[in-house]
């Protein structure tokens, strides 16, 4: 595994003895192993008031929260903005809400299927398959795709579930991260607000067996990552104006008590 951590954040050291370290997410981008991904994060809801169950969000609590017209509606919307005309994955809270996603993106003239695991296995394989077909343009799905589905060709992901793993969240990423023959680069639309939770897919982290890795409180911003009010394109702190669309970077004083 390259995310060796519980679900709950605890380390594998009732399972596992040692780890063997492989280079990092950004080294393997540095050797071409890996495409760079750029991010952009409309702001999300909170999640602040959400329950946890089994060390993540209560489903039914966070499939509430973004199963809504307006939130689905600006993940289309910022898509066709963004990606249009990109092979993409998307990461929904249940399966109404991915189903309510693909149904937007058909609506917007932007060809999308949902699939999960009650689909029929011919129609879940044409929707799947790891072809740069185009007659579909978004996958949206939930949990059946986070690891192990490898479709090169897939070059955006579009992550509309909050989540408290970063395990879940890093492998989601994963699967644009491919390389293939005229792909030098991916896109994540995050509409979850977790790069602010965890930070860059590529941040240098360490993993251990046995310590328990500190989670982020709920709310809490991650330091490392700016976020361009203009075009919603995050990266870390240090340029005066935003590296993708130039707009000014607006920081907002801090409130001295």
């Amino acid at each position: 595994s390259a995310t060796p951590c519980r679900l709950d954040g605890k380390g594998l050291g009732a399972l596992f003895q040692k780890i063997i370290y492989c280079p990092s997410i950004g080294e393997l981008t540095a050797q071409g192993y890996l495409v760079p991904v750029r991010i952009f994060a409309p702001p999300a809801p909170s999640t602040a008031e959400l329950h946890t169950v089994a060390g993540d969000f209560n489903k039914a609590e966070v499939s509430s929260l973004m199963d809504k017209a307006k939130l689905i509606g600006d993940a289309v919307e910022h898509y066709a903005k963004v990606a249009r005309g990109q092979l993409a994955i998307l990461s929904a809270t249940s399966i109404q809400h991915s189903k309510h996603l693909a149904e937007a993106f058909n609506a917007a003239g932007i060809p999308a299927a949902h699939c999960d695991g009650n689909t029929a296995p011919d129609e879940r394989k044409r929707i799947l398959k790891s072809l740069p077909a185009r007659e579909i343009m978004v996958r949206a799905q939930v949990d059946i795709c986070g690891k192990g589905w490898d479709c090169p060709h897939v070059s955006v992901g579009i992550d509309c579930r909050p989540t408290q793993s970063l395990a879940r969240w890093l492998q989601f990423i994963g699967r644009i991260m491919r390389t293939c023959n005229g792909k030098d680069g991916a896109i994540l639309l995050d509409h979850s607000g977790n790069v602010h939770k965890f930070g860059f897919p590529d941040d240098e982290r360490s993993w251990s067996l046995d310590e328990t890795v500190k989670k982020r409180d709920a709310g809490e911003t991650s330091p490392s990552v700016t976020t361009c009010l203009a075009c919603y394109a995050t990266f870390r702190p240090g340029p005066a104006a935003c590296p993708y669309c130039g707009a000014a970077i607006v920081t907002k004083p801090r409130k001295i008590e």
